[in-house]
Order: C-alpha cells, then sequence, then structure tokens
C-alpha cells in the first residue's frame, strides 16, 4: 500500500489496512472519506506553513545580516519581544547591507 507516499499517518495507514482487510463490512464512501480528512488536514497545514514563510520573510528583511553584534539583532528581538518586524522600524546601521 503506498498510502505513506501520499501523506498519510501510520495511524491513518492502520485504519485504511483494517477496511483494506474487511472491504466487504465498508463502503467506498468510507474509504473517500478519509481521503477527504486528509485532504483538509493538509490544506491547514499549507496555510500554516505560508504563514511561517511570510513571517520568516519579513524577519530576514528587517536584519542587515552583517558584522554588528548580535546584542542589536533586529530578528532576536522580534522574537525576544514576540513581534515581526519591519525594515522601516529598525535603526539605520540595521538596514541590508548592499550586494
Amino acid at each position: 500500500m503506498r498510502a505513506k507516499s501520499v501523506g498519510f499517518s501510520l495511524l491513518q495507514i492502520h485504519e485504511l489496512l483494517q477496511i483494506e482487510d474487511n472491504k466487504s463490512q465498508w463502503q467506498c464512501s468510507d474509504v473517500k472519506d478519509k481521503v477527504q480528512q486528509k485532504l483538509k488536514e493538509i490544506a491547514r497545514q499549507l496555510a500554516e506553513l505560508r504563514q511561517f514563510q511570510q513571517a520568516l520573510q519579513q524577519l530576514d528583511q528587517a536584519c542587515c545580516g552583517g558584522s554588528i553584534s548580535a546584542t542589536e539583532c533586529s530578528i532576536l528581538t522580534a522574537l525576544e519581544q514576540g513581534s515581526t518586524v519591519k525594515p522601516e522600524q529598525h535603526h539605520p546601521h540595521h538596514q541590508k547591507e548592499p550586494g
């Protein structure tokens, strides 16, 4: 069974195998429900990953990435404060260095 390769968890695979072992006791709609549940789960995960990506991009864009002390690091400050940062919120020496 290639259920793992399409993202099913071990518990979900176990449930599918139970259906496989007793096909006459189940309906096709039961299996389809499992797939639809997995699709919804993946959609939620993708939305969460997009939010992570946007937050990380904001942090990346706000940091100069230079050789100044990490005590001045806008990324660490934002993470400590639980906030996001934008480039215009920083001290001039925190702007990204060209190149």
